[in-house]
C-alpha cells in the first residue's frame, strides 16, 4: 500500500478525501513519482501533483530519517516547506 505523501492539504469540505492511499507496484510508484519529479511546474503543484510513498517504509522511519526524507522531496520536486 502506498500514500500519496503530498496529500492532505487543509480544505473546509468535511466530506472531501484527505488522505489518498492506493495498491501499486513498486513500478508504477516509480513511473508515477518519476513523472512528477520531471514535469513538476508551479501551476502542477496547485493541482493535485501526487508522490508515493510505501506506508511499511514510513512507519519504519525515525525522526531524522523522515526529515531528511522530506527535505529530500522537497528539493526534488521542488516545493515550499510549507508544501
Amino acid at each position: 500500500m502506498y500514500f500519496d505523501i503530498l496529500s492532505g492539504k487543509h480544505s473546509d469540505d468535511f466530506e472531501e478525501e484527505k488522505y489518498y492511499f492506493h495498491f501499486l507496484t513498486p513500478e508504477e510508484v516509480d513511473e508515477w513519482n518519476k513523472k512528477a519529479e520531471a514535469n513538476l511546474t508551479n501551476d502542477e503543484k496547485n493541482n493535485g501533483i501526487e508522490y508515493y510513498a510505501k506506508v511499511s517504509d514510513l512507519f519504519k522511519m525515525d525522526v531524522s530519517t523522515k526529515q531528511k526524507y522530506r527535505k529530500k522531496i522537497t528539493k526534488n520536486l521542488n516545493l515550499s516547506e510549507e508544501d
